[in-house]
Parts: C-alpha cells; structure tokens; sequence
C-alpha cells in the first residue's frame, strides 16, 4: 500500500505489504532525519533542525583562543610553589564534597521527592515572571550542557599544562583547585535546591505541570547549578591565570572569554524554562565567589598580613595593615 503527501511524491510503503521496500523520501523529510529529531526533540510539533555549523566552530575556537594565548607564555612560579595543600584537610573537603554531591544526586534522581502545585504565577516577582509565561526552548538543555564541558574541560587541559610545563606536582595541586571548586559548587547548589524547593518555570507551563520533566525536578529551580560549575571553574582558572601571568592582555581575554561561556550557560538554562534569571544570577555570584576562595585560601603568603610595631609618636604601640593584591 503506497500513499502521496500533498506536498509532493512522498511513498510510503506498508511495511505488511509482500512488497515492503524502502521508504522514498523528500529532501524535506531527509532534512529532518539529519536534523535533531532522531534526539526527539521537537517544536511546534516538528522536528527541530541542527543549529547552525557555526555555532560548533565559532564558539570552540573562541574558547581555544581563550586558553591557548595565555598557555605560550612561561609560567614564573608553579602552582606548587605558590599554593600549599594539607593532606589532611584537603582529603577531608574533597570527600565530604563528593559525597554530599552525589548523595543529593541520588535523593534528587530517585523519585523519592513528591513536587507539589505551583502557585499562582502573578506570584512570581515580575522580574522572573516572563520566563514562566513563555515557551521552552529544548536546545536550550544541551547547549547549557555544552557550556559546563567547556568549562570542565578547560581545566583538564590546565591540569594537563601544569604537569607538561612544570611536573607532576603543580599538576596534582592545580587538580585539587578545580576538583574542590566544581565539588563544593554541585555540592552547595544541591543542598539550595533541596532546601529552597522552588518550582522551576516549566511547571508553570501547564496547570503546574511540564510532562516533558520528571515531578522530581519541578522544585529544584533555585538556584541554577549549572551556571555555578561553570562560574567556578571560571573563577578558579582566572585566578590561577592572574597569579601567573599577571594583569596581561591574555589574562584578561580569557577571563571575558570564560564570563562569556558563564553567561552562555546561564541564558540557556533560562530558555529551556529550567530556571528563572534570579536563579542564573545567583547562581554566578556564588559559583565564582567559591571558585576564587578555593585558590585563595590555598595560597602560602597570606594576603592580609598584621605587623605591630613600637613607633617614636605618643602611642606606645601601633598596628598597621598591609593589603597585598
């Protein structure tokens, strides 16, 4: 049994039929098996079509660019030089990290939560609102993922430089940097999630439901852990970029090329009605300040050194505070 579109020659054949044989298709229908449909993802009903090729070269090569400039130039002082690690402590902050991390992931992915209805939506502060009165957009979850492995994967190629450039040592402490940072943010943003449970925009979508999403993460909206990841990694690189190269032009490119890729993840998230802006911008104030204290603390010369010392005026003692940036 053969039937024809109206669009054009579009052959079906009955896969019961004694004939069987292939299925003739158009170029429009070829377009859309190429396409993301295969992914199911959809919208208005059509299968979506690949973003443009553009996008998978501008985006990389502008992030290489990033890493790779201030990666010719030679590094003064290895990480090990500079940042001091405990055994004891840091053994101690990445393990409770990681297993906090992935003990809220399995409460959060068991199904064990039961989200309740969202309220009404002029609820919501107006700043927030538009986002759950609009559309989600479904690439807006792996274009959001994209963003965090880019992230992630600038510091693997750090860990990597570190040890080519100056050994095993300033590549094991510069692992421990990132490793703490994106730990304590997924951690941190997890413990908010549960505690917070703020539904997230897409139960607003219908009647306080999305069918796209499990009910499990309908409450999880504050605040957008994605955006944390990607904050912190980029908090720690710049630092650990500053501390080498100093103030530098490269330095400062890659450091607006890693806020771009922040705000690259924080914008997706909020187009696949994952999260409403407030919960993006919190979650960018947090991951990079966790991202910067990380390093920082980490550091052998304290940055706030106290000296007290007798002075020839009328106090017989004075203490005075240096600020080393």
């Amino acid at each position: 049994m053969q039937s024809k579109d109206k669009r054009g020659d579009i052959e079906v054949s009955d896969p019961g039929s004694p004939r069987g044989g292939p299925v003739a298709l158009d170029k429009r229908v070829q377009r859309a098996q190429t396409g993301l449909a295969p992914l199911g993802l959809t919208r208005h009903g059509r299968p979506m079509r690949c973003p443009p090729r553009r996008l998978f070269t501008i985006v990389p090569v502008v992030f290489l660019l990033g890493i790779v400039l201030p990666a010719k130039r030679a590094q003064a002082q290895g990480a090990a030089d500079v940042y001091q690690l405990d055994p004891v402590t840091d053994t101690i902050v990445l393990g409770a990290s990681l297993i906090a991390s992935i003990g809220s992931q399995i409460t959060i992915d068991s199904g064990e939560l039961q989200a309740v209805a969202p309220g009404p939506i002029a609820n919501i502060p107006f700043y927030d609102r538009w986002v759950a009165e609009g559309a989600s957009r479904e690439s807006g979850d792996w274009l959001s993922d994209l963003g965090v492995a880019l992230a992630i994967g600038y510091g693997a190629f750090d860990v990597v430089r570190a040890g080519l450039s100056d050994g095993v040592a300033d590549s094991g402490t510069t692992a421990v940097l990132y490793a703490q940072s994106a730990l304590f943010n997924w951690a941190v943003a997890n413990v908010f999630k549960l505690t917070v449970r703020r539904p997230r925009p897409s139960a607003y979508a219908t009647e306080g439901g999305d069918g796209n999403r499990p009910e499990k993460n309908r409450e999880l909206s504050f605040y957008s852990g994605h955006t944390a990841v990607t904050a912190g990694m980029v908090g720690t690189a710049g630092y650990l970029l500053f501390q080498r190269e100093g103030p530098s032009a490269a330095a400062w490119s890659a450091l607006v090329v890693g806020t771009a890729v922040t705000a690259f993840v924080g914008a997706n998230r909020v187009r696949a009605n994952a999260h409403f802006p407030s919960d993006v911008v919190v979650g960018a104030v947090v991951g990079a300040s966790i991202g910067i204290l990380v390093p920082h603390i980490h550091r052998r010369d304290p940055d706030l050194p106290v000296a007290a010392a007798p002075t020839a005026t009328s106090q017989p003692l004075t203490a005075t505070v240096r600020f080393a940036f």
